[in-house]
């Protein structure tokens, strides 16, 4: 590497390793007085660092790999980082990187799998881990066969439990369930637009006026509360920012209910404080007793599955409603689309073919 000389003609260098730079002026509390020296200076400091890295643990790898990303993500990432070291990571014992092995990480994985996660989550989390290894890879040259463990996704058992609630709404059961509110109440709004339009709870929250079109509204933003604290973000994905249909019905109760608003105001904001989706969660609770639809699940993205369900009875394939629900159409294919089966329909349907 090169090294430079300043205006009192003292030797110094400058370096980069695992993604910090250095610079030295001095060399054991003395100026480098020739480029030689310089070089040689160098070379005792970067072996310097080679030898205390040799010691690093996984747990300060992590440390130092959300440190070297933070700058590119969402608060919401960040906090899920936290919850990753604080729940996930400290399943592995604290070893310094020399001395990790495969099994260790095949134990991680076997652990994970036992929980009581959705696949995607189990995913989610084995990939966060893969990425700090590789970024290992590269920072310490760490070994590359550590994340073979982690190569293979998590996949849904093959035998389906036939017995499982389904997580979606038909029209006439979202009737029944939303009944016992008052029309044009802050509740029966916000349950009727995350129905009708698939947002997602955050996206909901940071919904403004001028977001509202007659026939569609923009989603281009998303909200989340992180220790007390909120937060208006870029949304989840690239595919989140998106245009989605309102029909007549939504728009009317929309425009209805915010018409005392300004442009820049949060349409679900009650005295400044965000939509709460705790209170959202007992409150679609308590509509579910009372509706007697025990037999489902209700949760606010429940009604999210809903909407993507809907639209495919209607007709639409997943390309058009994976942009509806701002995700790909193998997610929307995969995880939102829901069927209704009727075996007497198709029976008949079949009669009819022979």
């Amino acid at each position: 590497m090169p090294v430079y000389k300043d205006k009192n003609k003292h030797w110094y260098f400058v370096v980069t390793i695992n993604y910090k730079q250095y610079k030295r002026v001095k060399w054991n509390n003395q100026y480098m007085l020739s480029k030689t020296e310089a070089l040689k200076c160098e070379r005792e400091f970067i072996d310097s660092i080679s030898l205390s890295s040799s010691n690093i643990t996984l747990y300060k790898l992590f440390d130092e790999f959300t440190t070297a990303t933070k700058s590119t993500l969402k608060v919401s990432t960040q906090y899920k980082y936290v919850k990753f070291k604080r729940n996930y990571l400290v399943l592995i014992p604290d070893k310094s990187l020399k001395d990790l092995t495969i099994a260790d990480i095949t134990k991680w994985k076997n652990e994970l799998a036992a929980k009581d996660l959705t696949i995607e989550y189990k995913n989610r989390t084995q990939n966060l881990l893969k990425k700090v290894l590789e970024y290992g890879a590269i920072a310490y040259d760490l070994k590359a066969k550590l994340q073979i463990p982690l190569l293979t996704p998590f996949k849904e058992n093959n035998v389906k439990d036939i017995t499982k609630k389904e997580k979606w709404l038909k029209k006439s059961d979202f009737l029944s369930l939303i009944k016992p509110l008052e029309i044009n109440s802050y509740w029966y709004v916000v349950i009727w637009v995350l129905y009708f339009t698939g947002l997602r709870i955050g996206e909901l929250a940071a919904l403004q006026v001028k977001d509202i079109e007659i026939d569609h509204l923009t989603i281009s933003k998303d909200y989340i509360r992180v220790n007390g604290k909120d937060y208006i973000q870029a949304p989840k994905n690239k595919n989140s920012i998106r245009v989605v249909a309102l029909d007549d019905v939504t728009s009317k109760l929309l425009f209805k209910f915010f018409e005392h608003l300004g442009q820049d105001d949060y349409i679900f904001n009650i005295k400044k404080h965000f939509l709460n989706q705790q209170r959202l969660r007992r409150i679609l609770n308590k509509l579910q007793d009372e509706a007697n639809l025990n037999d489902l699940i209700i949760t606010p993205h429940t009604l999210r599955h809903s909407y993507s369900s809907n639209l495919k009875a209607l007709g639409y394939n997943e390309y058009v409603i994976s942009k509806l629900m701002g995700n790909t159409p193998e997610v929307a294919s995969s995880t939102y689309i829901h069927a209704d089966v009727n075996l007497k329909e198709i029976s008949q349907k079949i009669k009819e073919i022979k």
